[in-house]
């Protein structure tokens, strides 16, 4: 798993975002949160998951991208509009995926 350099985090996960933000990158398991991560496929942009499956062996290994971790689905929702209020601002598409790339190069 690798975590974005810009990732977004939910309110609540702000105050803990450096405990949070380590235990992701060690794999272990985080609780109750949604982890934001772009999708490995060509039709979709963002992919969401809960925090527990990160602790199986085969998503242990994967190379996910984190882009975003919130607590419950108001934070998401919050967050997935900021991402493509950014998108689009500034890349004049609401493409997140490629906008994140761009953010990275």
């Amino acid at each position: 798993m690798i975590i974005h350099k810009d990732v977004y985090l939910g309110e609540s996960i702000i105050p803990k975002q450096k405990k949070i933000i380590n235990k992701l990158k060690k794999n272990k398991y985080v609780f109750g949160k949604k982890i934001l991560v772009l999708s490995k496929n060509n039709h979709d942009m963002i992919e969401i998951f809960p925090s527990y499956v990160f602790s199986q062996a085969y998503y242990k290994k994967a190379d996910y991208v984190v882009v975003g971790v919130c607590s419950n689905n108001y934070e998401f929702n919050q967050m997935l509009l900021q991402m493509l209020e950014d998108s689009y601002k500034n890349t004049n598409s609401y493409n997140i995926k490629n906008y994140f790339n761009l953010l990275v190069s």
